[in-house]
């Protein structure tokens, strides 16, 4: 017999591992691949995987420009065309990558994540267009030569590694440019989806794309739609209904007609991202807009303007108090302004003068005051209150500040301030925020704090009877949203449209019917910016997650402390900060803190951002870990081991021990847990090279699950006997084998 090192246990003469515990016995390659792993460049730690919005500018007829030109003035076009682009790109947070001569390789979610990346990516080329076309209008002007451009936008998954991007998506959106008609922008089909509503398309039709097996439908984006909110888009396709939020609904009607009463008050919607606020906030929108006298104003902050003063204020008064249009110029605008102001209670003069600066419009007869910054400062946050409180006068007023997590420092001035106004006024501000939003005022009698809670299952399966029109989904795949969404709504409408354009679904008259087996899914496409955004936003302690995930849902500070390559003295510092991040929940204290993820989604895009390589060496330190320092865990959760090794791709160290964890929930009654061990371990046996070895181990697999099979569906069960005629014929090509009598009553009962 060929005995084990490690344990000592006695196998088979011809075998390759132990049996027991797994250990090579005569073959170290999986060792020494995976031990080859940690030595690594560092630098690959910091490589990622992540979709990933790329847009590719470059010049028509660059060659024959140059070959007409004096390489000093094409040089000159070059340059000014670059800084003309780059202008439009950095408010749209855009990073660029690459000048390639005179192209132009900019990504859109990377360094840092964006919440609406392929969004983001079209309004910068939509820019760079109309921005050249008036840079060409001057130089014509000023006898020089003009300029034309191809855009294209796409988005996809990449492999990001020291800031510059590989893979496919970016040899598409290079192939794309070259389909753009000149002066225009151009996407493929998959970002069309993720920015329908938002654009107006048109379709180039199908092309073969240079490298791209199949031909792809091409799009050129002619403009914006208009539309201002996610919302707007969805109540063209059709919302949900409003389910779970009766209560929270009532609650507001309550608080309006409080400030109708001249009780004003702010009610604070407090909850994460997806939960339904601007859901909620809408259907009350709609419901006063049928109220007589009363009037509704909207404020929204931005996640890419937090540090523009009074940004959402502005856009208040430029488009619901002044009614400003596109197109309006200047002397327009003034004259709305001044008819606005000579309505109010502000002296007239120098209000035209402090608002027409604050609003950014010129003006000779009204030039800005003459007063210190702070003065001027606070004339500014007195007169938006003012001008508020005189329209409250004749109306009850519904002031919605949307987002306050994004709001600028001065934006936050101002309503710390106003809030203090509003006791004895027909004003309800009705605010929304991400937990991670914090204030002094939030205490103050005047404010109510409501937060909005996941949904139940009940709710859950309301939404998605809503998109598959009434049909029935299949078990597996009612539970999948359910356990992958947790109650957030948005979330929910997603994953469920993600699964009904897959192919995994059948659809019949009344029901749908699974055509494949469920297996882990990838995030939809739709949420994996938003998720990944908030991950770039932890900055350093990112890493703390990763591995945090790769630990699963729930993991010990022991554990992640153990498992980290690099130790930090402030980790608990760290974790409290993706607690207050919204990223964990904790319980206990110090070392024998247990942490989990809030979100199994944040926990998918945590893991999905990993190299597969980074994945892989992970999983292998947390089995050694788990072997060498918590050595209770593996004989108490043996499938928690042997998922690790699963994963590390060690499946001849793997297989024995889930053939160990299906044995022991069998012992425990759990047949549900032990089907799932033992499929699993069966599903590697075909890495066991040496026939013997796998025919023995496969039958000992096969005896005991069909003998689950028994337990869990009865004798009957098609299972049962598919499984035992599999260990009989494995059975009969070993010469002298007991277990055939075993397999053989089983299946004459």
């Amino acid at each position: 017999m060929n005995k084990c090192s490690q344990c000592q246990q006695e196998n088979l003469p011809q075998a390759n591992f132990c049996y027991n515990c797994g250990a090579s016995l005569n073959d170290s390659d999986y060792d020494d691949q995976l031990t080859s792993l940690h030595d690594k460049k560092k630098t690959e730690r910091f490589a990622e995987r992540r979709q990933l919005t790329i847009l590719f500018c470059d010049l028509v007829g660059s060659t024959p420009l140059s070959a007409r030109l004096d390489p000093e003035e094409y040089r000159q076009i070059i340059t000014s065309y670059h800084q003309v682009a780059e202008k439009v790109i950095k408010p749209f947070s855009g990073y660029i990558a690459q000048y390639l001569g005179d192209g132009l390789l900019v990504y859109f979610g990377y360094p840092e994540g964006l919440e609406d990346a392929p969004k983001l990516g079209i309004q910068a080329g939509l820019g760079i267009l109309k921005a050249i076309d008036d840079a060409n209008q001057r130089w014509e002007a000023e006898g020089k030569t003009s300029i034309k451009i191809r855009i294209a936008v796409h988005t996809g998954l990449v492999v990001v590694d020291d800031h510059m991007a590989l893979g496919e998506t970016v040899n598409i959106a290079a192939r794309l440019e070259g389909h753009a008609p000149h002066n225009g922008l151009v996407i493929a089909q998959s970002t069309m989806h993720l920015t329908q509503g938002w654009f107006v398309f048109k379709s180039l039709g199908k092309h073969a794309l240079k490298g791209i097996s199949e031909p792809m439908e091409i799009f050129q984006v002619l403009e914006e739609s208009g539309v201002e909110t996610r919302l707007e888009i969805a109540k063209s396709a059709g919302l949900s209904p409003l389910v779970g939020r009766k209560d929270e609904l009532s609650l507001l009607i309550v608080h309006w007609e409080k400030a109708k009463n001249k009780n004003g008050n702010l009610l604070l919607l407090n909850g994460e991202a997806g939960i339904g606020k601007s859901r909620l906030v809408d259907t009350i929108e709609a419901q006063l807009e049928k109220e007589p006298n009363c009037w509704l104003a909207v404020a929204r902050c931005s996640a890419y303007q937090r540090n523009s003063a009074f940004y959402p204020i502005i856009q208040l008064f430029e488009r619901d108090l002044l009614q400003f249009e596109v197109g309006d110029d200047p002397k327009v605008k003034l004259n709305k302004l001044e008819g606005f102001l000579s309505q109010t209670d502000l002296d007239f003069k120098s209000g035209i003068s402090l608002f027409a600066e604050f609003l950014s419009i010129p003006s000779e007869h009204f030039p800005p005051l003459i007063i210190s910054p702070f003065a001027k400062r606070q004339r500014i946050i007195e007169g938006i209150s003012k001008t508020l409180l005189h329209k409250a006068i004749d109306q009850p007023i519904l002031l919605v500040l949307e987002d306050l997590h994004w709001a600028d420092a001065s934006t936050l001035e101002w309503l710390n301030l106003f809030i203090e106004q509003l006791s004895k006024c027909t004003i309800f501000t009705l605010c929304t925020a991400r937990p991670s939003f914090h204030s002094d005022w939030q205490n103050r009698p005047e404010v109510t704090q409501v937060d909005l809670h996941r949904l139940s299952a009940k709710d859950i399966a309301k939404i998605y009877y809503h998109q598959t029109k009434g049909k029935t989904l299949p078990k597996e795949i009612q539970k999948h949203i359910t356990s992958k969404t947790e109650g957030v709504p948005f979330f929910v409408e997603e994953l469920t449209k993600m699964i009904l354009e897959s192919n995994l679904l059948i659809e019949k008259a009344n029901a749908y019917e699974l055509s494949e087996s469920i297996s882990p899914m990838s995030i939809p496409t739709t949420l994996q910016d938003s998720l990944l955004a908030r991950l770039d936003h932890l900055g350093g302690i990112k890493e703390l997650v990763q591995v945090g995930a790769v630990l699963g849902r729930d993991f010990s500070f022991e554990m992640l402390n153990a498992v980290l390559d690099s130790k930090s003295d402030n980790m608990e510092t760290s974790l409290s900060q993706l607690i207050d991040a919204d990223i964990l929940y904790r319980q206990g204290v110090g070392q024998y803190a247990v942490y989990r993820f809030k979100h199994a989604l944040i926990l998918d895009a945590a893991y999905e951002s990993l190299l597969k390589s980074r994945r892989q060496q992970l999983h292998h330190q947390v089995a050694r870990v788990l072997e060498h320092q918590f050595a209770e865990i593996p004989q108490t959760q043996p499938e928690l081991l042997a998922h690790h090794y699963t994963e590390a791709r060690q499946p001849l160290k793997a297989i024995p021990i889930w053939l160990q964890a299906g044995q022991m929930a069998i012992q425990k009654n759990a047949a549900s847990e032990a089907i799932v061990h033992l499929e699993k371990g069966i599903e590697l046996l075909i890495h066991i090279k040496n026939e013997t070895d796998r025919n023995l181990l496969e039958l000992d697999f096969r005896l005991t699950l069909g003998g689950t099979f028994v337990v869990s569906h009865g004798f009957p069960h098609p299972k049962v006997k598919e499984t035992f005629n599999r260990a009989r014929d494995i059975a009969q090509t070993i010469e002298v084998n007991p277990k055939l009598a075993l397999i053989l009553l089983n299946l004459q009962s």
